[in-house]
């Protein structure tokens, strides 16, 4: 399970800020004290990243760039506000530059939720309880192009997918 994996490393962690990068994406390293000059400035604000680009393969000799995420910050004054803002263009934040206080705690309320599909969904939406989410116009973050396949066998695999497949089941489940 990746949350107490992901909880016993922020155990020694020690500066105040902190992001994640799964093992098969890069992060502009320049952008790093961009995000992090910002959320000095900015203590209503709990993370900052910026524009996602995204790196797929287009047949046997040719790769293309895509933007992957790119909406708007999440800066509504109030929890609820940010929470429409992200659920109508909704972009994970989980790879954001995140005050690392915020970050544990919102792995330690993660710990236990199923099924699984629902950790990505639950924290991306605690943060925001304490704060507003910055998207500079910086490059911050490259990952493989993501393909949805629309017959994919399971579609719980994901929530939106399994939302849209059967949205009373997925909120009774939630």
């Amino acid at each position: 399970e990746p949350v107490p994996k992901v909880l016993d490393g922020l155990g020694h962690v020690t500066p105040r800020y902190v992001s994640l990068c799964a093992d098969d994406d890069l992060v502009f390293l320049e952008a790093i004290p961009e995000c992090i000059r910002f959320l000095r400035k900015n203590q209503n604000y709990v993370a900052c990243h910026g524009y996602y680009l995204n790196i797929g393969k287009d047949d046997d000799r040719s790769y293309s760039i895509g933007l992957e995420y790119g909406g708007p910050s999440l800066d509504g004054e109030m929890f609820e506000e940010r929470v429409f803002q992200m659920l109508t263009n909704y972009q994970a934040i989980s790879y954001a530059i995140f005050r690392t206080d915020v970050m544990v705690d919102y792995f330690k309320a993660s710990i236990g939720i199923e099924p699984y599909v629902y950790i990505e969904l639950f924290t991306g939406i605690v943060p925001l309880l304490g704060g507003k989410v910055k998207r500079l116009p910086l490059c911050y973050h490259v990952r493989t192009r993501q393909e949805v396949v629309s017959t994919h066998d399971n579609p719980r695999w994901h929530p939106f997918l399994w939302f849209a497949d059967d949205p009373e089941g997925f909120l009774k489940e939630f």
